[in-house]
């Protein structure tokens, strides 16, 4: 299990379309610096214990079909910014901790990983 942050160089994968470091013990902030990873497809970052706030530079990957943020510090959910809802052509889930009617976004089991 990976534990500490996520560090702010991730943004220089830019190339980068799978990012899955589900079921860890990762803590702190998803840094801004994501927003740069605008060959992203999937973020599944469930299951650790991040907290907010969400970063707004999250709405730049419009490339995104599958965000999951679920089972992370209780209340990581409300500071989810108008950018990240805007993502329409995104599979948003941000687990129990939300009410699904507040962000009427019905979770779904997560993508397979792209083919290699």
């Amino acid at each position: 299990q990976l534990t500490g942050t996520i560090p702010s160089s991730i943004g220089s994968l830019t190339a980068l379309t799978y990012f899955n470091l589900a079921l860890n013990q990762l803590t702190g902030t998803i840094p801004p610096s994501i927003g740069s990873l605008t060959a992203l497809d999937i973020i599944a970052l469930d299951r650790n214990q991040l907290g907010g706030p969400i970063s707004p530079s999250i709405g730049n990957l419009a490339k995104l079909g599958y965000l999951d943020f679920s089972v992370n510090t209780p209340g990581f959910w409300k500071a989810v910014p108008a950018e990240v809802l805007a993502l329409t052509n995104a599979n948003l889930n941000f687990g129990t901790l939300v009410d699904p009617t507040y962000l009427a976004i019905p979770p779904s089991p997560p993508p397979s990983p792209p083919p290699s």
